[in-house]
């Protein structure tokens, strides 16, 4: 990784980035997860209002419903979905959830992540009772050495006319769904600079460059670890991606 980075063949800080990705070998999912006491669920007895109420509140993407305990996980709702179409109760939308040992290796978990996306793992015990919740954005985290803001981080989303916005690397997807018009597709990522890493595979330097469809996304800052601010337009054109 040394030899690569001084001849040139890898990007400025990539191999310290491949570096936190072979880290991950050393990292359990209970390492990466957040614990069941600040995961947020919902119990199987509300009605489709107050589920409605508390998923507006929280703005997570998907959610573990339970039954008697979140030791007893039922499914995942996909939030978009129910939402989209409340005229089911909430417990016949569940997707069947997925579950991972809490001794599972962080980078055999990014590795299913990736070949077998699902957005959300429920980590158990080994006696089957929840621990916590984790999510590809937990994975991004751990990689990025907690770069990722959490909550009580600023962050914003200024429009500059001519559909194009500044926003920070740490603003959420599903807020920019409002300000764009349409849904960026991103399995198991919340934030605009996870989705960049993930499509890039490596923190880019400023000025890279990212098309998908219906939007240029222009990285403006970053850090060695971490996205700070890019500049989205929206556009037509077909999918490209410059590195």
């Amino acid at each position: 990784l040394q030899i690569g980075e001084e001849e040139g063949t890898l990007y400025e800080g990539e191999a310290e980035m491949i570096q936190e990705i072979i880290k991950l070998g050393d990292r359990t999912a209970k390492d990466c997860m957040t614990p069941r006491v600040d995961s947020f669920m919902l119990p199987d007895d509300l009605t489709n209002e107050e589920a409605i109420a508390r998923l507006k509140d929280k703005r997570h993407r998907r959610v573990p419903v339970y039954a008697d305990t979140p030791d007893q996980i039922l499914g995942i709702i996909d939030v978009k979905l129910f939402l989209l179409d409340p005229s089911e109760h909430y417990t016949e939308k569940l997707i069947a959830p997925s579950f991972i040992p809490e001794t599972m290796r962080a980078l055999e978990l990014l590795k299913l992540f990736l070949t077998h996306p699902q957005g959300m793992g429920v980590v158990i015990d080994e006696f089957g009772g929840t621990e916590g919740i984790i999510t590809m954005d937990d994975i991004v985290d751990e990689i990025l050495s907690g770069t990722v803001p959490r909550d009580g981080s600023v962050f914003y989303i200024e429009p500059l006319g001519n559909g194009k916005f500044l926003v920070s690397g740490n603003a959420r997807l599903d807020d920019l769904t409002e300000h764009l018009g349409f849904q960026i597709d991103a399995e198991g990522i919340d934030t605009i600079g996870g989705f960049v890493f993930t499509r890039l595979g490596h923190v880019p330097s400023s000025g890279t460059k990212l098309k998908i469809p219906g939007l240029a996304i222009t990285v403006r800052r970053a850090a060695r670890k971490r996205i700070e601010e890019v500049v989205l337009e929206r556009t037509t054109n077909a999918f490209e991606e410059v590195a």
